[in-house]
């Protein structure tokens, strides 16, 4: 499944199948983490297509989740990098709660564009946007 040094080939028939099912059980956990939100509001949330890409070294699977509202608005809320297909699922159950937690905000305000976390998978790492810089204006009159 994994070529020498760890890293995964995403092109292998094997280890696609085995990403497709680990897919799976991460879809059942983000639609078990977010269904009360969903319900409340009448959204959907789904993962989106996966492309090979790379994250520093190595190659990854890069797989944007969306929000969709009324079938009106739909927005990028978060990305998962797959670096392998090994199963890991308090991960899964992590990153779950994470994406229903920002689907939260997302429905109390809506997060700038491009503003979404990214949450690898199966490493417990989250990597955060940084909040916004004050713009120039709101500093200047605060410094009065």
């Amino acid at each position: 499944m994994a070529a020498e040094h760890g890293v995964t080939d995403w092109i292998d028939l094997k280890v696609q199948s085995h990403w497709y099912k680990v897919r799976r059980e991460l879809e059942h956990e983000i639609q078990a983490a977010t269904e009360e939100t969903r319900k409340e509001y009448g959204l959907s949330v789904k993962l989106n297509s996966a492309t090979i890409t790379t994250d520093g070294d190595r190659a990854v699977l890069r797989v944007p989740v969306s929000a969709k509202w009324r079938d009106d608005l739909e927005q990028t809320i978060a990305t998962v990098l797959v670096t392998s297909a090994r199963e890991d699922e308090p991960r899964m159950a992590a990153i779950a709660h994470e994406i229903a937690a920002v689907l939260t905000s997302w429905v109390e305000r809506e997060p700038l564009v491009g503003a979404a976390p990214v949450f690898l998978y199966p490493e417990a790492e989250d990597r955060w946007p940084a909040p916004p810089a004050a713009a120039p204006a709101a500093a200047a009159a605060s410094a009065d």
